[in-house]
């Protein structure tokens, strides 16, 4: 439930950053303030649970902060959905994080870490815990993920999106209590000005 109402609040995010985006069409030549980017995109996930897999969906929202020595922070919020559930475990999650931008004219690559909340649902009728006592259904865990991508600018605000990230999940399935996935997302990204401006570029 909480990865739909992320979902959500995404939709209207977007809605908002665009009416604002039509107020800023006044000064195109000069430089933002402040940006605005929601970004969605195709998530394939290994699980690293019994080689399981996952294919899913990945969105996110980006909140740019100022600039540091040619560094580019924002505050992200993201959510990823499994459509595609494997053989083994399908993770959901929640996250929110810091990422950390650097511009080479359309090319923008970036790190990022990020915590929050997942949720493990377990495959065939449910998994054994590690000591074999009990069959879990699902489980819930704190989720550390950290990694980064590279953005692309096609237009002045659209672009594509590539992202990597290794996360980690508590599970009571495995011997070390202990899940890492891997997932890497191929999306689009919209970007949209907000707040005032530096003056000409």
């Amino acid at each position: 439930m909480r990865i739909f109402l992320r979902s959500t609040v995404f939709l209207i995010a977007a809605a908002v950053a665009s009416s604002l985006e039509a107020h800023a069409q006044a000064r195109p030549t000069a430089e933002r303030t402040t940006r605005l980017s929601v970004f969605a995109g195709a998530t394939g996930t290994e699980t690293g649970l019994y080689n399981g897999r996952n294919a899913g969906i990945t969105a996110g929202v980006d909140l740019e902060v100022r600039r540091f020595f040619g560094l580019q922070p924002a505050i992200e919020v993201r959510g990823s959905y499994p459509v595609s559930d494997g053989n083994s475990v399908a993770l959901k999650n929640g996250l929110g994080g810091l990422r950390v931008e650097k511009s080479l004219g359309r090319i923008h690559p970036y790190g990022a870490v990020f915590f929050g909340r997942g949720e493990l649902n377990y495959q065939n009728g449910g998994l054994l815990s590690k000591d074999g006592s009990t069959i879990y259904l699902q489980s819930l865990s704190n989720v550390y993920s950290g990694g980064g991508g590279v953005d692309l600018d096609l237009t002045t605000h659209f672009g594509v999106k590539v992202d990597v990230q290794m996360q980690h999940y508590n599970s009571p399935i495995t011997n070390s209590g202990s899940e890492w996935a891997k997932s890497a997302t191929i999306g689009v990204v919209y970007r949209l000005a907000l707040g005032g401006y530096r003056g000409e570029r």
